[in-house]
């Protein structure tokens, strides 16, 4: 069963001297106890840019003297929960780590690498920080709760965005989930229809604005623990897009939907003409 916390995370960079220290010192602020909180590169400048840690001091009053800049080996032995790379070079060199961490990329411009004056220079730094402070705020700020009847037409308009079918929802609103923001804007929902022992995971859509910051993955952790608790023993998915990534993360894994028209042959999402050429994958929790 998925533990409470506190969850490591690891911000990764090429250099480990200004993106991934900013997402570091934030994350270490807004996430309180809930995480414990590294940073590295994979091929470190050695020191931390000054820019990053003005910014910090500045405009978030966070003391990020001691900050270092390290290699990404330092951590090799560690077993993170959430690996988020912030550059795209970092990301294309990203190494496979022990267990499953949820890994994002939160692609952002590097502030070192603007030319100029340096108030031109600090102001890029000082966007950068924002934007990472707003993807860690969507990432820690959304509550998950059960859906409810008032959930439900803030669920179909989400799935219409994301070009996902509405059909079997409302008869089997009791197993999803929901996350609002802190403005109370619905921003990512799942679904599990229960059909005996085995449950149908479906309806797993992040709102356009929050996909990559990790909501969608904490929604399929929380659902599938739930699962779990209420006696379901396995749970089956479809999908065209998505089949690496639930292997990978979850350990779904692929299997002949023959196996389950019988047992999932009344979900009106199992019988969609668009789902018959989905990919059918299976995750064993008993």
């Amino acid at each position: 069963m998925m533990r409470i916390g506190p969850y490591k995370f690891l911000f990764l960079c090429t250099g480990n001297s200004a993106r991934s220290i900013l997402g570091e010192y934030l994350l270490k602020r807004l996430g309180g106890g809930r995480f414990e909180v590294f940073s590295a590169g994979s091929f470190p400048t050695g020191k931390v840019n000054p820019l990053a840690i003005q910014v910090l001091k500045d405009i978030y009053d966070i003391d990020a003297s001691d900050a270092r800049s390290k290699s990404w080996e330092e951590f090799k032995d560690l077993q993170f929960d959430f690996v988020v790379t912030v550059c795209d070079n970092a990301r294309e060199s990203c190494p496979v780590w022990p267990g499953q961490p949820i890994v994002a990329h939160w692609g952002l411009p590097d502030p070192a690498a603007v030319e100029g004056t340096e108030a031109e220079k600090y102001r890029a730094f000082k966007e950068v920080a924002a934007e990472i402070y707003r993807r860690i705020q969507s990432f820690i700020a959304p509550a998950i709760t059960d859906a409810s009847s008032q959930d439900l037409s803030d669920i179909l308009d989400l799935l219409t965005q994301v070009q996902l079918p509405h059909d079997g929802v409302a008869e089997n609103l009791n197993g999803f989930l929901v996350a609002r923001d802190e403005s109370s804007r619905l921003i990512a929902t799942i679904g599990l229809e229960r059909h005996g022992s085995t449950g149908l995971l479906r309806s797993a859509a992040v709102a356009p604005g929050y996909q990559g910051c990790g909501i969608g993955s904490r929604l399929t952790r929380h659902l599938l623990e739930r699962a779990k608790n209420d006696g379901v023993e396995r749970v089956v998915l479809l999908t065209t897009t998505a089949s690496e990534f639930f292997a990978q993360h979850f350990g779904f894994c692929e299997t002949a939907r023959t196996v389950f028209d019988t047992e999932l042959a009344e979900s009106a999402e199992w019988n969609l003409p668009r789902c018959s050429t989905a990919v059918c994958m299976t995750l064993t929790l008993r």
